[in-house]
């Protein structure tokens, strides 16, 4: 498992564990793009919310969730207004009981800037060596 998602998995599980969460699952897509939809553990976590066989969802950040910052607020609505699931992103301080504040989305797209930045920056890293 890759060291980003031990970080993750770490994270939620020590929110869970502090806010009473009890019997956490984890739906973990290592190795897998989080702009694609077609990531295993991803559709099942998908198909459980869509069912209401799940209270809430966790991630730690909305791309970590949904990958772009366009898919992040159509889910996020979707949630909102079709399915009866909690979605918390812990580092965005989104909680959709809470409602979903106007900045969100401008906050969805500096997330999606910041994560293509960083990725061609490690890339070009590894070019140079």
């Amino acid at each position: 498992m890759s060291g980003s998602i031990k970080n993750q998995q770490s994270i939620l599980e020590k929110y869970a564990k502090e806010n009473g969460f009890k019997n956490p699952r984890l739906f973990i897509d290592d190795g897998y793009s989080g702009v694609t939809f077609t990531r295993p553990a991803f559709m099942e976590m998908m198909d459980l919310a869509e069912q209401d066989k799940t209270e809430r969802l966790l991630s730690k950040t909305t791309p970590d969730w949904v990958g772009t910052a366009l898919l992040s607020d159509s889910f996020l609505r979707k949630i909102l207004t079709v399915w009866v699931v909690r979605y918390i992103a812990i580092m965005d301080n989104i909680d959709t009981d809470k409602g979903i504040s106007d900045p969100v989305p401008m906050q969805d797209l500096f997330n999606e800037w910041h994560a293509k930045n960083t990725s061609q920056k490690v890339r070009n890293v590894f070019r140079n060596k």
